[in-house]
């Protein structure tokens, strides 16, 4: 059956019943499980915390599979309660330092994109704007981004605040809207678009702190072998 939605012929089609989940244990449900075996691995599962939020704001974008700026900020404060155990002295900002503001309706995001209709579909996008005036400027390094893909460049955030650790953080999309808050709460923060452990990056900038962000569908980077360097210390 077809019908005409804003010009766009559309297609009802009956839904197929051949699509089962394998079994009540999600990939991530399986990662959280194996991880306890490993107690110096401190592991964060963000799902606790963003279930809690949803019924205060919408969290994740209606044409996106991305979380917007509010979901992300509550992905922040779990990663900087835990980083705040080893570094008291971190700096984390609260939901008092922005204030929510929604973007008049704009070009729709991915799951649009996947339907060729991005112009069609609009997404009212969240926002946290800064009450503060941001400390975060961009670094640079001298040695070469080791990601070398268009679109995927390094980011290197500096508040040049001596007293607050460093971090490196091994990422993929989902870090974008994390990278405004992290950068105003460490010394320096070096965002890398991969889930490669680069042993010879955490020479360079010595952190103090190494973060891998991973999405749920990207859990298969964790069967990446690790580096000989890495192979070497292991057990």
């Amino acid at each position: 059956r077809f019908r005409n939605v804003t010009g766009v012929q559309t297609c009802a089609l009956p839904i197929s019943p051949a699509l089962h989940k394998l079994g009540k244990e999600s990939r991530l449900d399986q990662v959280a499980r194996c991880l306890q075996a490993y107690p110096e691995i401190q592991f964060i599962d963000l799902r606790p915390a963003l279930f809690r939020e949803k019924a205060r704001q919408r969290l994740y974008h209606r044409t996106d599979t991305h979380w917007n700026d509010y979901g992300a900020f509550v992905g922040y404060q779990e990663i900087m309660k835990r980083v705040s155990r080893n570094f008291n002295r971190v700096k984390r900002l609260s939901w008092e330092d922005f204030r929510v503001e929604i973007e008049p309706k704009g070009k729709g995001g991915d799951l649009a994109g996947m339907l060729s209709l991005a112009d069609v579909i609009h997404e009212e996008r969240i926002r946290l704007v800064p009450r503060f005036a941001p400390r975060a400027v961009d670094g640079a390094r001298s040695y070469p981004d080791p990601v070398h893909h268009p679109g995927r460049e390094r980011v290197i955030k500096e508040t040049g605040d001596s007293s607050l650790p460093k971090v490196l953080v091994f990422r993929d999309s989902f870090a974008w809207p994390l990278i405004p808050f992290l950068g105003e709460s460490f010394q320096s923060a070096v965002f890398l678009w991969t889930f490669d452990f680069l042993p010879e990056i955490i020479e360079q900038e010595k952190p103090d702190v190494v973060i891998l962000e991973c999405v749920e569908r990207y859990l298969n980077a964790l069967t990446l072998e690790n580096p000989l360097e890495v192979q070497k210390v292991l057990p």
